[in-house]
């Protein structure tokens, strides 16, 4: 059960920590930040399950995030996940040009190398080392939309003219696989955005109806961070709070 509970809250903290949705600064690459942001990620019952760090900055025409979370000392006594994401886009066309994931468990271990050839096509790249064993598989990914990558998605919507309660579709390479991101900015209180974001895994093509659906929660500032998210599944409820901000410029 604490390896399922486990497996959910990195979903969260992989995923999620890279949907940043704004409905100002519209069409001004300015406002991408050059940030440092932590977060405490814990169950509605208070206790503390992972922590993560999330950054970005521009370089040049490109703009890069990385993410790296782990799970806390207690909650590694059961179960211990170390993970990070990596990416960058070009800001003007909105390209992203590659994305890493990489994730520890107890007794495996995965990295995930996306490359993006085009705006519908990009090929991935997989490692996984379990009991010594290494196992590689290359697949490459084709879709009539365009396909985005998280950080490519951070930028589109920082760039959008964004309307409150209309469904934004996107589709993103999570991990090795295409998934429909739908969002919808629900309003605006006191500087924050609250937003819905519902995420389906896609099976040739399609929404695979088999699979369930996730759905988030999220409120962001007027810089485009997550200031709180709020996940929930079977057991209850995950909520991940910013802690600590750091703007460097």
């Amino acid at each position: 059960m604490m390896q399922l509970q486990i497996k959910n809250i990195l979903f969260f903290v992989f995923f999620l920590a890279f949907i940043p949705f704004n409905v100002s600064h519209a069409g001004d690459c300015k406002y991408l930040p050059d940030f440092e942001a932590y977060y405490k990620f814990k169950f509605t019952n208070g206790i503390t399950v992972a922590s993560g760090v999330l950054k970005g900055e521009k370089y040049g025409k490109q703009y890069k995030m990385d993410f790296q979370g782990k799970t806390t000392k207690f909650i590694s006594l059961f179960y211990k996940v170390e993970g990070c994401v990596r990416g960058s886009v070009d800001i003007n066309t909105l390209q992203p040009i590659n994305c890493v994931y990489s994730e520890k468990k107890p007794g495996k271990s995965k990295i995930v190398t996306v490359k993006y050839i085009d705006e519908h096509k990009a090929v991935v790249k997989m490692t996984k080392i379990k009991a010594s064993k290494i196992k590689n598989r290359n697949k490459t990914l084709i879709l009539k939309e365009s396909i985005f990558s998280p950080i490519s998605l951070y930028v589109f919507f920082m760039r959008a003219d964004f309307q409150l309660n209309k469904n934004y579709c996107k589709y993103i390479v999570i991990s090795d696989d295409i998934h429909k991101v739908e969002t919808v900015p629900l309003k605006v209180k006191q500087g924050k955005t609250k937003v819905r974001v519902r995420i389906f895994r896609m099976k040739n093509g399609k929404v695979d109806a088999s699979k369930k659906v996730e759905e988030i929660h999220a409120w962001v500032n007027n810089l485009k961070i997550p200031v709180k998210m709020e996940y929930r599944f079977g057991m209850g409820t995950v909520e991940c709070n910013l802690k600590r901000l750091i703007i460097k410029n």
